[in-house]
């Protein structure tokens, strides 16, 4: 006869082990399918649309690569099925949202005028969120301004104050809602017989600049999670025209004229910075100015520049002079 012995110790902690196993791939797809449900039916169908961070555009396509990661460790034949059901409806739901509107989508189209009268300067404050917008300048001495969007609405106030100058302020600031076929644009047009300063702030937008002939006294551009493209031909700049920039997670692309002598600082986090037309300064590593010999004997007598102060984090910043 012979004896057996068996160790307690092992079984006990393989019996541990056989407690604690838990299939986390069916809890992540449930918990994904209902947070994805509860959200898109709060924003599809309560009046009061819940702000989420970022369009659903981008959320289902990094939902579809984790749950391709989760499929991997899935054994069971059901939860294997469950995970390749939510993807097809994923991309399903996301190509027909293209084509389709959500019943509480709205036409807004708004187009603002204002004739400029008896004023020393315009001075603009515009806020933007999800926007597709140009900017640009004319020779004339009328604000213009079209807005469309089917989701959000303009507000706008405009008033002049004790220095003669007309202040107008116009925002968008409505994040896309949830799926569906949204959409916001918006086409301004600057005045370029009168001075002019503007501070623009934008969040999660594509805004392209085109400044000419405009009378500039002073900029201010904070861009956030943005694309910006700025094109600069010949401007009337004064003795201090300065136009900040201040860029977040954002690509933002200068291309000035080489008839404007401009000087550029920059203080980066994190951010890659390339200077295509100008010259390094002699005194600062992180100061670029016009090369002398591409400005006029005009603009040298007129002993005005304009500066350019870019502050940039997790950014890509691209400056073209010429």
């Amino acid at each position: 006869m012979y004896n057996i012995n068996i160790d307690k110790n092992l079984e006990e902690e393989s019996s541990k082990n056989r407690i604690i196993k838990v299939n986390f791939g069916i809890i992540y797809l449930f918990l994904l399918i209902f947070s994805f449900a509860f959200i898109y039916f709060y924003s599809v169908y309560q009046s009061n649309y819940l702000t989420i961070l970022v369009p659903y555009r981008v959320l289902w396509s990094v939902a579809i690569i984790v749950i391709g990661v989760s499929m991997l460790r899935i054994k069971h034949t059901g939860a294997f099925s469950l995970a390749f059901f939510i993807t097809t409806l994923s991309v399903g739901i996301t190509i027909t949202s293209i084509f389709v509107y959500s019943s509480n989508i709205q036409d807004n189209i708004n187009t603002i005028i204002i004739p400029i009268k008896d004023v020393k300067e315009l001075a603009f404050d515009i806020n933007f969120t999800s926007t597709q917008a140009k900017i640009s300048s004319e020779e004339s001495n009328i604000f213009k301004g079209d807005f469309s969007s089917n989701y959000d609405t303009l507000i706008s106030s405009n008033y002049i104050d004790e220095n003669k100058v007309e202040n107008i302020k116009l925002e968008q600031n409505l994040w896309i809602p949830g799926i569906g076929s949204y959409s916001k644009s918006s086409d301004i047009v600057f005045p370029n017989l009168i001075p002019v300063s503007f501070k623009i702030n934008t969040d999660f937008s594509s805004v392209k600049y085109s400044l000419s002939g405009m009378k500039l006294k002073s900029g201010h551009i904070v861009a956030n999670r943005s694309l910006i493209d700025i094109k600069i031909d010949p401007i009337e700049i004064y003795e201090n025209t300065v136009i900040d920039i201040n860029s977040n997670f954002s690509r933002v692309n200068i291309v000035a004229s080489k008839d404007i002598p401009i000087i550029i600082s920059y203080t980066s986090g994190y951010s890659q910075i390339e200077f295509i037309g100008l010259s390094k300064d002699l005194n600062s590593s992180k100061v670029y100015r016009t090369t002398y010999k591409d400005i006029t004997s005009q603009e040298q007598s007129k002993n005005k520049q304009l500066t350019i102060k870019l502050t940039s984090n997790f950014s890509q910043i691209k400056v073209i002079q010429e």
